[in-house]
């Protein structure tokens, strides 16, 4: 059975789950939201629903719900929990940023004039 991807909402019972537009795309949503499709999926599959239904109510390969069973078979409901996802930290050392405003304040002036930065606040 062939069903096209964007039809954006499928019913399920009491659910109403968004689905992803694309296979293969990075999920979005906060990693609660994320939490929350995880922990949708695994209430989906206790209730009977079969491995290839949930994955297309939820938007994800049957792979990922293989992944996610494993998670909770062997860690339980928690292994479902959020992970924020890891942000850049800033590679300048103290001492190179504290060069870098010092630049930027004696040379405002070019900033704004070379990159057209008129708006904006450079101290």
């Amino acid at each position: 059975m062939r069903v096209q991807r964007d039809i954006g909402l499928i019913l399920l019972d009491v659910y109403t789950i968004p689905i992803q537009k694309e296979i293969g795309m990075r999920p979005t949503g906060s990693a609660e939201e994320l939490e929350t499709r995880r922990r949708r999926a695994m209430d989906l599959l206790e209730s009977g629903m079969s491995l290839a239904a949930v994955a297309l109510a939820v938007g994800v390969a049957r792979q990922t719900i293989h992944k996610w069973k494993a998670w909770v078979r062997d860690g339980g409901k928690k292994a479902l929990k959020a992970v924020p996802q890891h942000v850049n930290t800033c590679r300048l050392t103290i001492q190179q940023q504290k060069q870098l405003r010092r630049i930027i304040k004696k040379e405002k002036h070019l900033l704004r004039s070379h990159f057209n930065w008129a708006k904006l606040p450079l101290g």
